[in-house]
């Protein structure tokens, strides 16, 4: 279930489902890292139509995604209000 945050609001802890390429493949759930800064993107690899926001850990490894690779954010580090 979505947590309804908007991908502004996203920040290091988070769990989120990343996008695939097909749809036939299954989204991978991954944990933010760390949001980027504009300082940290400047060291980065970056392209013109490639602009890496946030660093994550999924399936072993940590890799930079951009905000459109982000599906949804699954749950938060913060109290749900009830």
């Amino acid at each position: 279930m979505s947590s309804g945050k908007l991908i502004e609001e996203i920040k290091a802890g988070d769990l989120v489902l990343l996008r695939e390429r097909r749809k036939k493949h299954k989204k991978r759930p991954a944990i933010i890292l760390k949001v980027l800064s504009e300082h940290d993107r400047i060291f980065i690899e970056s392209t013109i139509w490639t602009d890496f926001h946030y660093m994550v850990y999924t399936e072993g490894k940590t890799i930079y995604v951009t905000e459109g690779h982000i599906e949804r954010v699954i749950s938060s580090d913060e109290d749900p209000e009830v």
